[in-house]
């Protein structure tokens, strides 16, 4: 097992914890503050080192994106990205000045660890995986967090990386976080037998868009690509023909620090991934620029391309006759948009069924603010 040096402060005992679930879930420190001042007396230490840490996440945080709103309300806002190395003519992408300052330190941590280096290629090189993990995404009037998502929130377990982009609407303006999930050949045949023939040409099929998505997000939106396998997410800062280049941020997983450039072909990572006995699905997770297209009122390259925007800003869905469009607006200023083909699979959450696509199945799901900046979009 590796040796994961976790905080013991950082997540809380939702059976035996007495704070209550507005508290742990709130981003607004001083609310944090007062609560803590009138129940001290009635919380254990852990309890009270949980608060504290959170506390000062959130005023950096909040900080943050203060700073932000006042820049781009004095028309002063200027994107940092991460410069990249790019040679076509040897099918060379390589990002610079992305680091991982330290191993993951939660069991399930490994989603913060990207965002981290992801919040880097936009020049925010200040917030800890932990600051990252102590920000709450925020509801809806009205919305509410579920049992599942307060668990997600305050437990070490696995946390879905499109609902934890708050952050990243945040602090990147005109930024929207995209995921491409993609079924292994054994999961989308089920109980079918298996034709050689047909999962070699799958898993072609998976290679090839694969590496054009990381190439497009390295070379046009200047992001690491976030690649989940096996329930773990490496992130990607490079590729050279068919070799990756990528942090891990299991310590022992692999040898050297934190910041190490592990190199491997992208069949082989997604062999492992998609072909052994018990392969599930990989999910691929990046930034992009929110862009208009011809019209100035269409978005862009989001999961529906009828995804547009009003003359005050509102984003509006519209679904097409072949396709089935969820979208989820339970947060207050994000809207997910998951795109399918209209199949109907016996999927427990149909909302975001699966579609098949360039050869395999797959599902696409875009973040994006409900509202943007439509002049600052029509400059670009």
């Amino acid at each position: 097992m590796p040796n994961i040096q976790k905080n013991a402060w950082e997540f809380l005992d939702l059976k035996n914890t007495k704070i209550p679930a507005e508290i742990r879930n709130t981003n607004d420190a001083e609310v944090i503050r007062k609560w803590t001042a009138e129940h001290q007396a009635e919380l254990a230490e852990q309890e009270l080192q949980a608060l504290s840490h959170r506390q000062e996440s959130c005023r950096k945080i909040s900080r943050k994106i203060a700073e932000v709103k006042q820049a781009v309300s004095n028309h002063t806002y200027q994107e940092q990205k991460a410069e990249a190395l790019i040679l076509e003519d040897v099918q060379m992408y390589l990002l610079n000045d992305i680091n991982q300052p330290s191993f993951q330190t939660s069991d399930n941590g490994c989603w913060s660890c990207f965002y981290q280096m992801a919040l880097q290629s936009r020049g925010i090189k200040d917030l800890t995986q932990e600051d990252i993990r102590a920000f709450r995404p925020q509801m809806a009037d009205g919305g509410h967090f579920t049992a599942d998502s307060d668990r997600e929130l305050n437990s070490d377990v696995k946390t879905n990386m499109i609902d934890m982009a708050d952050l990243a609407l945040d602090l990147m303006p005109d930024t929207m976080v995209k995921s491409m999930e993609i079924w292994s050949y054994n999961k989308f045949k089920g109980n079918a037998a298996e034709d050689p023939m047909a999962k070699v040409q799958y898993s072609s099929a998976v290679e090839t868009a694969v590496k054009e998505q990381i190439i497009r997000a390295i070379r046009d939106h200047h992001s690491p690509v976030g690649l989940m396998m096996d329930g773990h997410y490496i992130t990607i800062t490079g590729i050279e023909g068919n070799y990756v280049h990528y942090k891990n941020s299991m310590p022992g997983a692999e040898e050297g620090s934190p910041d190490q450039d592990h190199t491997d072909t992208l069949s082989n990572l997604l062999d492992k991934a998609l072909n052994g006995v018990n392969a599930d699905a990989i999910s691929l997770t990046w930034l992009e620029d929110i862009k208009l297209a011809k019209d100035n009122m269409v978005i862009y390259n989001t999961a529906n391309p009828d995804t547009r925007v009003k003359e005050n800003g509102e984003i509006e869905v519209k679904a097409l006759e072949d396709q089935t469009v969820y979208a989820d607006d339970r947060h207050q200023n994000g809207l997910v948009i998951g795109c399918t083909g209209g199949v109907d699979l016996p999927d427990k959450d149909a909302k975001y069924r699966m579609h098949m696509q360039d050869g395999f199945f797959r599902i696409d799901k875009t973040y994006l603010p409900k509202r943007v900046n439509l002049p600052s979009l029509r400059k670009k």
